[in-house]
């Protein structure tokens, strides 16, 4: 398993407010459950550090590849889909999370966050990592029912809804 406590994070200066949106959730789901907050950065590293990439393919080639790291050849195609994947480059981890468009960079970085082994002050990534995906179903939503007599969610505090739709849409929910 990859160490990812001292990571950066790579994203691109240009972000539309949704895909601010996307590294935002990455970075603030990470602190919830670590108490660690990975540093945002728009270059990669000069010296070999554990990196995150998060962007859309266009961020990727815009941003300048590593030497020695390409995306591939791999298929990209399809809406809200994305690509993840893990690499060695001067001996330090980089995690790419490559999204087709804006929703495929959200769902990436949900797939990365269910895949990461979170513990105080602890980052975890496995090795083996490496996922191109596109969803079959374009709507793959969630109904939410808010009644007087559930014994669920009549409690709940909008911290609580909010961590919630969170969670639905780290597991690709994209209607609530």
């Amino acid at each position: 398993m990859d160490n990812l406590h001292n990571a950066v994070v790579v994203c691109a200066t240009e972000l539309t407010m949704h895909q601010e949106s996307a590294v935002n959730l990455l970075v603030d789901e990470i602190e919830k459950r670590t108490r660690i907050r990975l540093t945002r950065v728009n270059s990669w590293p000069t010296h070999a550090a554990p990196t995150v990439f998060v962007g859309t393919r266009s961020h990727f080639e815009h941003l300048g590849q590593l030497p020695g790291l390409s995306l591939g050849a791999e298929n990209l195609d399809g809406p809200e889909g994305y690509r993840i994947c893990t690499l060695v480059k001067d001996g330090a981890p980089v995690v790419l999370v490559i999204g087709n468009d804006t929703r495929g960079m959200l769902y990436g970085v949900g797939y990365l966050l269910r895949k990461l082994v979170m513990r105080f002050d602890e980052i975890m990534l496995p090795d083996d990592i490496d996922v191109t995906t596109a969803p079959v179903y374009a709507l793959r939503g969630h109904q939410v029912g808010y009644r007087d007599k559930t014994n669920s969610y009549c409690a709940w505090d909008v911290d609580q809804w909010d961590q919630y739709f969170r969670d639905l849409v780290v597991f690709g929910a994209n209607a609530i």
